[in-house]
């Protein structure tokens, strides 16, 4: 989780101006400002207008907290009703027989000239995806910087919510009450290095609580990790796991092998047995919970912070 912090310790954002962007530019504005967002549309017959955004809830440049929601609304093109003259044939007459019929630029017999597929070819690749607005700093050989927020779990993951039940995560919304874990001596997310520096000998001073859903980030991926065929997250997400002659502590998804343990939503030690990296473009999702900053997934206890730097550490 990244956050500057004022008076109130919460992060504040300011509001991007979506006016004339298109609907794609204006959610990857609003993403990279770490606002979520909610949208509708109108209709237009101005052709130019379509797809553009025409009006946004809050003001450009007004200051917001991380994760509030943003409205906007964008112009969908409908063609305007297109009522033809009437057909006029100056050489028909009932009583007459009509002209011979001018084939000139039709011949059955000759083959149509081809098929001009310049633009679309099924068996072609399509080009590749332009992730701009999404992840500017993803490449899966460059490191960025380290700090919260982007993307995680893969849309589908389930979250175990504080009444016992599973939602998506993309279903959540602000405000929803998740089940979250209260672990004895862990730091709060402010202190820069205890993912390198926190450890615990054992699983049984956790606890489960209620956390609260405060904000929700959203990003696209080119590649994820399966862990024991059920899990479907990022190579930088943390997760309280250990390995046979280390402590629980919290590491990087990247750095999980196979025959380490982790904490799964049941508060039982299970083994990882498979981890399978898989190159395919996904959107994915991170939440912010308070006032603990952990929280179960469907298989495993996760953290919300994203850690670059220790990604391949354990």
């Amino acid at each position: 989780m990244r956050r500057r912090f004022g008076k109130s310790n919460k992060r504040k954002s300011n509001v991007p101006n979506l006016s004339g962007l298109t609907r794609s530019q204006a959610i990857a504005a609003l993403q990279a400002a770490g606002f979520s967002y909610s949208e509708s549309s109108s209709t237009t017959s101005t052709s130019n207008d379509d797809n553009k955004v025409y009006s946004q809830s809050d003001t450009s440049d007004s200051t917001k907290l991380y994760g509030e929601t943003i409205s906007f609304n964008y112009y969908t093109y409908v063609a305007p009703y297109y009522n033809p003259p009437p057909y006029y044939n100056p050489y028909y007459n009932p009583y007459n027989n009509p002209p011979p019929y001018d084939n000139t630029y039709y011949n059955p017999y000759n083959n149509p000239p081809p098929y001009d597929n310049t633009y679309y070819n099924p068996y072609n690749n399509p080009p590749p995806y332009d992730n701009t607005y999404y992840n500017p700093y993803y490449n899966p050989y460059y490191n960025p910087p380290s700090g919260g927020g982007g993307g995680c779990f893969v849309f589908g993951t389930q979250i175990l919510m504080a009444d016992g039940t599973y939602k998506n995560m993309e279903d959540l919304q602000i405000g929803d009450q998740i089940c979250g874990a209260s672990i004895p001596t862990l730091p709060d997310e402010e202190y820069p290095n205890y993912v390198d520096q926190w450890s615990i000998s054992e699983t049984s001073g956790i606890e489960k609580i209620t956390s609260t859903v405060t904000g929700k980030m959203y990003d696209m991926f080119n590649s994820y990790f399966r862990i024991n065929n059920l899990i479907n997250v990022t190579f930088e997400h943390l997760v309280l796991a250990k390995s046979t002659n280390t402590d629980w502590r919290f590491v990087a998804i990247s750095a999980l092998n196979i025959g380490d343990s982790i904490l799964d939503d049941n508060m039982q030690e299970t083994i990882v047995s498979s981890k399978e990296e898989i190159f395919e473009q996904v959107q994915t999702i991170n939440i912010d919970t308070e006032p603990k900053d952990v929280y179960f997934v469907k298989g495993m206890l996760a953290h919300n912070i994203i850690c670059y730097e220790c990604a391949g550490k354990l």
